[in-house]
């Protein structure tokens, strides 16, 4: 008889910490997907902390890359372009 009540407690005991789990299996189930979620967002982050390695963002452009033009003499042309046009605007 005692090792059927031994059994029968073993039992109760295994049927209420089964009843515990199921009440809480749901929030249990979702930390587990939280925990897969942020592991695979780490990754994620890793992968992307590895490929931002950058040493170079911009290059020196070659100094002779553009050409230099003295404009010195057209706009001196200009003048008196622009002071006709000034002159006919004050007329009017």
């Amino acid at each position: 008889m005692d090792r059927v009540q031994g059994w029968l407690s073993r039992v109760k005991a295994v049927e209420n910490k089964a009843d515990d789990l199921m009440r809480h299996s749901s929030q249990e189930i979702e930390n587990h997907s939280r925990g897969i979620e942020a592991a695979t967002m780490l990754r994620v982050v890793e992968t992307l902390m590895g490929e931002g390695s950058f040493e170079l963002v911009a290059e020196r452009v070659p100094e002779d890359a553009a050409e230099e033009i003295n404009c010195e003499s057209t706009i001196i042309g200009m003048v008196s372009t622009f002071e006709k046009a000034w002159r006919c605007l004050e007329e009017e």
